[in-house]
């Protein structure tokens, strides 16, 4: 393509039109180097070259030089949702290890990529729900003060690491083997009203069919539904037993004896 040099300003007198004009065509980063060392007639881009367009044709983006650097060209909308980049929560947000320089401003979005909690650097700022992250998650400055976290890594929670987590059935609450399902507090709640509860404790009784009242505060659904075990020396003994309230029992003994254990089961409330 044959090409006219112009040593001089073009000046449209505030009313011409440039029509059918192409900016600087430049094919990748290669080219893009070459302006930045050789455009300014041989010699490189300086502050005097500030305004300077092209046109990146691999990545159909246009640029301008800054006066020190091509700047590439965004639409932004106050507050809108822009990508920044990485972001490394073992370090602190403004630590200039950082693969990517973190700015809190509104609408800018960053993805985690090694995993810790969010710290020191972000002084003033509220993370929510949390500030502990891990790799895949988002964080969304929504002002300079508040940010979200959003959790990206679609993973099976487990005891040391946070993600997906699926509530036990009822049975699997019952059955007590279930170790990556949550129980709520109806299905415990049915759990512990259908399962027995044990009270086991050591006693002294009086003889001579003496009452001895033992406290065993299970909440018994029923103050008759419950069974008692007594033992004396590691051998089984018969007591007289009987019920006062859910909560308490009386044990007589025609004779006095130290040490005898008492368990006693039975539903709760």
């Amino acid at each position: 393509m044959s090409e006219r040099l112009y040593y001089h300003n073009l000046d449209g007198v505030g009313v011409a039109q440039l029509k059918g004009m192409r900016l600087h065509n430049v094919a990748d980063q290669a080219g893009q180097d070459q302006i930045v060392s050789t455009g300014n007639n041989g010699s490189p881009l300086s502050s005097q070259n500030a305004g300077l367009g092209i046109y990146r044709t691999d990545l159909r983006r246009v640029a301008y030089w800054s006066g020190s650097e091509f700047i590439f060209q965004e639409i932004e909308i106050d507050g809108d949702i822009r990508f920044k980049g990485q972001l490394d929560a073992s370090l602190a947000i403004d630590d200039p290890a950082q693969p990517q320089a973190v700015d809190n401003i509104s609408g800018y979005q960053y993805v985690v990529t090694v995993a810790g909690t969010l710290n020191a650097g972000a002084t003033g700022v509220a993370f929510s729900p949390f500030a502990d992250v891990t790799p895949g998650d988002q964080i969304l400055f929504v002002s300079s003060t508040e940010a979200y976290v959003i959790q990206r890594n679609d993973v099976q929670a487990t005891e040391s690491i946070m993600g997906n987590i699926r509530l036990a059935t009822q049975g699997e609450v019952d059955d007590g083997q279930s170790s990556n399902t949550a129980v709520t507090p109806k299905t415990l709640g049915v759990r512990l009203t259908s399962h027995p509860k044990m009270f086991v404790t050591s006693m002294d009784l009086t003889g001579a069919g003496n009452d001895n009242i033992l406290q065993h505060d299970l909440n018994l659904v029923n103050k008759d539904g419950f069974v008692l075990s007594a033992s004396h020396n590691g051998r089984t003994i018969d007591v007289e037993v009987e019920s006062i309230d859910v909560n308490r029992v009386k044990l007589s003994s025609l004779l006095s004896l130290g040490g005898v254990v008492v368990a006693i089961s039975g539903l709760v409330k």
